[in-house]
């Protein structure tokens, strides 16, 4: 079986709303976090925080800053995020600006401060 060409394509709310960043219709000014993963995937959002979980998978509580087991959650902070990454595995810099950390997945660079 192939894949119908005339079918639409299924994209969530934030692939859209990135791709409209990203082509420079949405003004990233308020922007204050700028996710790069190793693979040239880049993300971008107004806030971000550290998450926690419970040894059942479930969210067990939320932090201002980063550490090993803890991932990265960028806002808007509901159901649709605009990323999530999964727990850090190493941290290797982190200062006011720049937090540099190793999950499972991929290395990030996350930079805080207005995104250009």
């Amino acid at each position: 079986m192939g894949v119908n060409k005339d079918e639409p394509k299924t994209v969530t709310i934030d692939e859209l709303y990135q791709e409209q960043v990203d082509a420079g219709n949405i003004e990233n000014a308020e922007f204050m976090c700028e996710l790069l993963r190793s693979d040239g995937l880049r993300k971008i959002s107004k806030g971000c925080t550290w998450i926690e979980w419970a040894e059942d998978g479930r969210f067990k509580s939320k932090h201002d800053e980063p550490a090993v087991g803890r991932g990265l959650l960028m806002s808007p902070f509901n159901a649709y995020c605009t990323w999530q990454t999964t727990k850090i595995t190493e941290l290797i810099e982190v200062t006011d600006t720049v937090i540099k950390f190793k999950t499972e997945y991929g290395d990030y660079e996350l930079k805080l401060g207005p995104v250009e």
